[in-house]
């Protein structure tokens, strides 16, 4: 988890993390956990991604009304 507020110095601080991620298998799985869940997803590094850039993300779903609760984010909407 970064701890710095300044989005530079996350970033800077966050750089091995995002490193493991670029590699990893499950990335998008892991992304799309933070954001079913963001209690918990709203905080540290997920599926390669920082804070704020999870927040538009997720903000962006609900605007298009993805429900963010399936599986998958795979464009289902919400009914």
């Amino acid at each position: 988890y970064p701890v710095s507020v300044p989005d530079t110095a996350v970033r800077r601080e966050a750089e091995k993390a995002i490193a493991v991620c670029t590699g990893c298998v499950v990335r998008m799985r892991c992304l799309e956990l933070s954001l079913r869940h963001w209690s918990v997803g709203q905080h540290g590094i997920w599926g390669g991604t920082f804070p704020d850039e999870r927040a538009a993300l997720r903000r962006d779903l609900v605007e298009r009304q993805v429900d963010i609760g399936a599986p998958s984010l795979g464009g289902r909407v919400a009914s």
